[in-house]
């Protein structure tokens, strides 16, 4: 007997005939308050055993909440009444509901699923997806849907796919534009992610060669546009490469420009590490026109007119820079970061273990090395809480001490509607503008004045330029 009708409070019974009564008039299986969860187009047999439960060979099943509504078509199954629980196999769903077209994007159930139908989300194992304005081929992954209270909209997340391939290749995603990683859909928005601890990426060639690589843990990919942040940088030139760690991306394909700029907080604030010049680059924004070869560093465009930015030997030391970072510190922060790595032997540093090293609170460590990672010291990595230490800093503290050779060479260039430098891709040379003057040795008063405040740094911080000395 069906536990609906077995109630000692004489309360089975009706409640059996009002479910009884939606099933009849309205195709309904379960209604909870506003939810409801019924069935369209479907044939079915009722099978009383120890309990009820109703066998589909064909349905639509339906989950609606008044103002939004999931549909799982062409499915069968099995409905057991008393556990509130739909045991079903195949069917198909799309992204109607998030305004893409039914025949474009769309998911086919693999194999078994189970829903319990008294909550308003359920999972599917296995579906093969298809998205036809964006894939070449569908791929197989897992589903996971959910019907809210209000009504679907630009902001509506389901349905969602995840892709279990977390190396698919796509190419040409824009015209040289590749894209290597894992694919999910989350409403109408399609995202590249990365997987079991790698990036998804993005590869940008022109002629043929590679320019630049983009790492990022999730980019959103949208009709004529890529955004990602955080997201790691690199240009390439034969082995050398300007990097930076952690910066907001947009790419529009309308305007063929990639842009990275600083969010203003954490890893943004590293510089741009450059292997080739060997300089650190202190800038807000980059900006690039990917049909050319030109790369534009500066501050991000805006009202402002005037652009800012600092470009600093690798071997720069300052005693004047260096007890600015000390502060009140009673021991200097490059120092007890040194003692770390001595006593561990590891240029990799967890920042909760840090923290206990140093026997001060997470947050603080984290702060210190934040700092430490803005200045070029060091290369946070957010997603792991982990830092990697650069040789600057050991070379830094051995030129406080006098071990090694140091220079003092740092440019800093202030322009107005102007480019802070510009990097050719075709052989890396960069052009900064907005130098002034340059000193070369503050020891023994040497300085450079460009005439036109404009200099061309080769590798190596080779640099040209017209002026006195």
């Amino acid at each position: 007997i069906d536990p609906r009708i077995n109630n000692n409070s004489g309360r089975g019974f009706d409640d059996y005939l009002e479910w009884s009564s939606g099933l009849f008039t309205e195709n309904v299986l379960l209604e909870e308050r506003n939810d409801r969860w019924k069935f369209r187009r479907g044939d079915y047999r009722i099978v009383f055993d120890t309990a009820t439960r109703l066998e589909f060979k064909k349905l639509n099943l339906v989950f609606t909440t008044g103002r939004d509504s999931s549909v799982i078509e062409n499915t069968h199954g099995t409905y057991l009444v008393s556990q509130t629980q739909w045991k079903g196999k195949g069917g198909r769903i799309d992204w109607q509901r998030v305004g893409l077209e039914r025949d474009k994007v769309f998911a086919e159930v693999v194999g078994n699923y189970t829903i319990d139908m008294e909550e308003s989300a359920y999972n599917i194992d296995t579906v093969l997806f298809h998205n036809n304005i964006y894939l070449k081929r569908p791929l197989y992954g897992n589903l996971s849907e959910k019907v809210l209270s209000s009504a679907p909209g630009k902001r509506t997340s389901y349905p969602r796919f995840s892709s279990f391939e977390g190396d698919f290749e796509y190419e040409n995603i824009f015209p040289g534009i590749n894209f290597s990683g894992g694919i999910s859909m989350q409403g109408a928005k399609l995202y590249g992610n990365g997987s079991d601890g790698e990036f998804a990426r993005l590869y940008f060639y022109r002629n043929d060669t590679l320019q630049s690589l983009i790492k990022s843990q999730s980019f959103l990919i949208e009709e004529d546009r890529i955004l990602a942040g955080p997201a790691a940088v690199s240009f390439y030139y034969k082995s050398d490469s300007i990097h930076h760690p952690g910066l907001n991306m947009k790419y529009s394909d309308t305007d063929k420009e990639l842009v990275f700029y600083r969010s203003g907080k954490g890893i943004a604030n590293s510089p741009f590490f450059d292997s080739y010049h060997k300089l650190d680059l202190h800038c807000e924004a980059l900006y690039w026109n990917t049909s050319t070869p030109k790369v534009s560093f500066e501050m991000i465009r805006g009202l402002n007119r005037q652009s800012t930015a600092i470009f600093e030997s690798a071997n720069y030391f300052s005693d004047k820079d260096y007890y600015k970072m000390q502060r009140i510190d009673p021991v200097h922060p490059l120092e007890r970061v040194r003692s770390y790595v001595n006593d561990y032997n590891s240029r990799s540093i967890k920042v909760n273990a840090f923290a206990k090293y140093l026997d001060v609170a997470p947050e603080q460590a984290s702060a210190m090395l934040l700092n430490l990672a803005s200045k070029g010291f060091l290369v946070y990595n957010s997603e792991e809480n982990k830092v990697v230490v650069k040789q600057r800093l050991f070379d830094y503290l051995d030129a406080r001490m006098g071990y090694i050779d140091h220079d003092v060479i740092r440019f800093t260039s202030v322009t107005s509607l102007q480019s802070n430098a510009l990097l050719n891709l075709n052989d890396f040379e960069m052009i900064i503008n907005g130098v002034p003057e340059i000193s070369l040795s503050d020891s023994q008063r040497v300085y450079i004045n460009p005439v036109d405040e404009k200099i061309i740094v080769k590798e190596n911080r080779i640099f040209r330029f017209s002026g006195n000395v």
